[in-house]
């Protein structure tokens, strides 16, 4: 059966008691424990410890798994941040229990990699829309893992900014013609440049000061600081690799891995070129990394906007960037009047 994705109360209700149990442990663990004695310090500490990495996980695949409200591998990312807090913030630490624990959390996600992995090949061997790239074939393929909503949104942004940084997912188009790039006019890359010039020296200075307060809060800020510049490196590829066309009747929108639309010919009422800052009051729906849009559609019936993080919007007007944008204009009208 496949999982159903909502946000009314009942969906909320179920994720909820997660949460709520890793609050609640955490607060133990920092406030109740270390006024405990020897003995008793163990007993409760082994007691949070498995709330953290047993009941946790078990009342999510009560409330969630087994009512149709996500798929299994959600409770591999739970089993993970139960432990990972069970190390961390209880202490002192029930050795015993943790070491047990450990080879639990361990075999399980050994476990899941392999599944992830297996499933994964399968999936992205599977088929695509026509003119899809790797980047669709990404998100198809986290939507058979995870299913359909803004877990399997988050997974393909970060795993197509991963492989566009590694230089894979170009998309390409035989018909070249027409097709069109959106980043040469933006004068994006300078800012990129100067943001990734700046980076090593601001991780260093916040490595150093953090490091005076925690070791551990340091690294890691250290390494959101390095994934930072891996994803502005991948998000500009992504940008400057992925080309919006016109093809097989529709206009085929790819703003990197931040936004994406297949707009059909014979659904478009208007194309205007110009110059369009940002402008909070619009009702054109904007998508777009950098600089001011210069092409505004306008259709006539809704058309859905894909964008990062499994996010989406449906809108009748549209406007965006293109370098060349009156060749583009001229071009989908010379086809709406064929």
């Amino acid at each position: 059966m496949t999982p159903t994705h909502g946000t009314d109360l009942e969906s909320l209700a179920r994720w909820t008691p997660v949460p709520l149990i890793w609050l609640g442990a955490c607060l133990v663990g920092l406030v109740v424990i270390p006024r405990l004695s020897g003995g008793d310090q163990t007993i409760v500490g082994s007691a949070l410890a498995i709330d953290l990495v047993v009941v946790a996980p078990l009342l999510a695949y009560v409330l969630l798994v087994r009512a149709h409200r996500a798929k299994p591998i959600v409770l591999a990312p739970l089993l993970l941040v139960g432990f990972v807090l069970a190390s961390t913030v209880i202490v002192p630490r029930p050795a015993g229990t943790l070491a047990v624990l450990e080879v639990v959390v361990l075999g399980v996600e050994i476990g899941v990699v392999v599944a992830l992995l297996v499933m994964a090949r399968r999936a992205l061997a599977g088929s695509v829309a026509p003119g899809g790239d790797l980047f669709d074939r990404v998100r198809a393929g986290a939507e058979s893992l995870v299913g359909r909503g803004r877990a399997s949104g988050v997974f393909a942004t970060e795993a197509s900014i991963i492989a566009a940084t590694l230089g894979f997912g170009r998309a390409r188009s035989e018909d070249t013609e027409h097709v069109w790039t959106m980043h040469r006019s933006a004068g994006y890359l300078p800012l990129l440049v100067t943001m990734l010039a700046m980076l090593p020296i601001e991780t260093l200075v916040v490595h150093l000061v953090v490091s005076l307060v925690s070791h551990t809060a340091a690294w890691v800020l250290t390494a959101l600081s390095l994934y930072t510049g891996v994803w502005l490196v991948g998000d500009y590829r992504a940008w400057r690799n992925r080309r919006t066309e016109l093809s097989g009747g529709e206009l085929r929108l790819r703003v990197g891995v931040r936004a994406e639309a297949r707009v059909p010919l014979s659904q478009i009422e208007s194309v205007e070129c110009g110059r369009y800052p940002l402008d909070r009051e619009s009702s054109f729906v904007r998508a777009i990394v950098w600089g001011d849009a210069n092409i505004r559609l306008r259709t006539q019936s809704p058309v859905r906007l894909t964008r990062m993080y499994g996010m989406s919007a449906e809108t009748r007007e549209l406007e965006f960037r293109v370098d060349e944008p009156e060749r583009l204009r001229d071009e989908i009208m010379k086809r709406i009047g064929e």
